[in-house]
């Protein structure tokens, strides 16, 4: 049975309304879920995915592939590298209405998956009971919300903030750099054992 895993880019937020939408979606899932990861590039994500899954990201970018060539993994083609390592079956995108999908990117990639959908909206998924909540800082592809004040805040932060204030004992921080190369693997040098 595949493990259940939501992974929340914050830079699919592109607006206030949008933050209190995923506040309230994902304040619930907090709730219920074995384990917490915050991380600050979405590559990371792969070090804890070691079981076949089923992943639902909430993100800006569908991180399957942008067109990279036997590149090293990093934020925009870590799903690509799951994929070929055996450990991701399904995969769900929820996107903006903005967010580039270009289908050569990722036509070589999701046509193995057992299943790929992708949709505009957070209650796609709501009936989805999922094991682990992975949340992506991303700095570099967000713009900082704005409030009504006129302060900044970041999304992330305001996830670790009542992620460890509520639920400290599932919660963990990886705090690894941003890097283009992951553990020196390739895609494309990846070979599923047979």
């Amino acid at each position: 049975m595949e493990k259940k895993i939501l992974s929340i880019d914050c830079d699919w937020i592109q607006n206030p309304n949008q933050m209190l939408e995923l506040n309230d979606f994902v304040f619930k899932i907090f709730k219920n879920v074995k384990k917490i990861v915050f991380i600050k590039n979405h590559q990371t994500i792969v070090k804890y995915i070691n079981t076949p899954s089923y992943i639902c990201n909430v993100d800006n970018h569908h991180d399957i592939n942008y067109g990279y060539k036997n590149e090293f993994i990093n934020a925009g083609n870590w799903v690509t590298y799951l994929n070929q390592i055996g450990l991701l079956q399904s995969y769900t995108w929820i996107h903006n209405t903005t967010s580039e999908y270009i289908i050569d990117d990722v036509i070589n990639t999701i046509r193995n998956l057992r299943e790929f959908d992708f949709d505009i909206n957070l209650n796609y998924i709501n009936n989805i009971e999922f094991e682990e909540i992975f949340i992506c800082e991303s700095l570099g592809f967000y713009e900082k919300i704005i409030s009504k004040e006129g302060r900044f805040f970041t999304p992330y932060n305001v996830f670790k903030q009542v992620a460890l204030n509520f639920f400290k004992e599932k919660v963990i921080i990886d705090n690894e750099k941003n890097k283009s190369t992951f553990y020196n693997k390739r895609l494309g040098e990846v070979k599923k054992d047979s």
